[in-house]
């Protein structure tokens, strides 16, 4: 790999990194600002979920609105626990900070939820400036199914969490943010397992296929994958659907960028932060184009407003409600399951561009998804 850089100016010290950097002292400022806002800190406690091999503080965000959690249901998220895919953490970012503004939606979801975030699982990694592993040298996306407390604690205690969670409360999602390095666009991974009936096997695809529509121009539905590989089987998805969170993906984010939608140019040196500018090597705005740190950002946003369509009976949020009435009926065949769900969403989007006065609804058009599609 080689590649030509001119410098704009002399004596500049200049640093090259795979993504956008996000350090634990960019976490730590982050999180000081959150705890001495006023407003933002009634929804927010933070607290150590653990402490890493190197004593870092391993940090837990409980995200609820005020007032009595019994019944409400639990969204679990984590982002970092491999140091080199920084963009995770700036998408994390989005997700918090839309999370806990004073947006109506990131309202209702507080009301409706708690959110358990850890947002730097693997402190020791990126401070040490690793791209996978942590100081015990060894990948602990592989550790969860036989993680000791002594070796990977911050997947230990994240999974131990989980586990007391289910035991009072419904988990209704669970979400790993990563990068990835050799795809372009978001896409997510899910788990099936080779007995499931083709109700399960199309539920765990609706929340992916429902962020493509809100995402047309980032998310690739058809790049998601459901099997659970035998080389998956200790990664954080795969453990937390074992102890029974049905919804667990790991959200793949592009180092690169999307080849999808056309989009608008964007200036080339787009972010800077520490004194460092970073500069895309691709195409500006639209297809073929690096994301920028503002699409990172903006992708948690994009997950919230997903959970919402999926989860929140109002009227305007129908898509999962009637797909669900579908998938949850007696067993038909895979074929008349995959095609009554098709003629739901189709029902879905003619309700929304009512309501919306012609306008799609928060996710765009469900109806130009194929039979197909449901079924890869």
């Amino acid at each position: 790999l080689s590649w030509t850089v001119r410098f704009p100016h002399d004596g500049d010290t200049c640093f090259f990194a795979a993504c956008y950097p996000y350090t634990y002292s960019d976490l730590q400022r982050y999180l000081r600002v959150l705890a001495a806002d006023p407003l933002r800190s009634q929804y927010c406690t933070v607290q150590p979920l653990c402490r890493s091999l190197a004593g870092n503080t391993v940090y837990l965000l409980t995200i609820t609105g005020p007032g009595s959690t019994a019944g409400k249901r639990v969204v679990v998220a984590s982002a970092c626990v491999h140091p080199g895919e920084s963009g995770s953490s700036w998408a994390m970012r989005g997700f918090l900070d839309f999370l806990l503004s004073t947006h109506a939606d990131a309202q209702l979801l507080c009301r409706l939820f708690v959110f358990k975030v850890v947002p730097m699982l693997n402190p020791d990694g990126v401070v040490v400036g690793n791209s996978c592993c942590s100081l015990a040298g060894r990948d602990p996306n592989r550790a969860y199914g036989m993680a000791l407390p002594g070796c990977f604690p911050g997947m230990w205690h994240l999974r131990a969490m989980v586990q007391r969670v289910l035991a009072e409360q419904e988990v209704v999602l669970y979400c790993d943010f990563h990068g990835h390095s050799r795809k372009n666009n978001i896409f997510m991974y899910g788990c099936d397992a080779s007995g499931d009936n083709a109700r399960t096997r199309l539920r765990q695809r609706v929340f992916p296929l429902m962020l493509s529509k809100n995402a047309p121009d980032k998310f690739s539905f058809s790049s998601c994958k459901f099997q659970v590989q035998k080389s998956k089987e200790r990664t954080g998805q795969v453990s937390m659907w074992r102890l029974g969170v049905s919804n667990s993906y790991t959200l793949e984010v592009a180092f690169s960028g999307s080849t999808l939608g056309e989009g608008l140019p964007q200036p080339q040196g787009q972010w800077q932060g520490a004194a460092l500018v970073c500069f895309s090597l691709s195409s500006p705005g639209g297809r073929s184009s690096h994301f920028s740190v503002e699409d990172l950002e903006s992708l948690g946003r994009l997950l919230c407003d997903t959970l919402l369509d999926f989860c929140d009976p109002a009227p305007t949020k129908v898509g999962l409600h009637l797909a669900q009435g579908v998938l949850m009926s007696r067993d038909h065949g895979d074929t008349d399951t995959v095609l009554q769900l098709q003629q739901c969403l189709e029902e879905a989007d003619a309700l929304l561009h009512r309501q919306m006065d012609g306008e799609p609804g928060s996710g765009g058009s469900w109806s130009d998804v194929s039979p197909s599609e449901l079924e890869s």
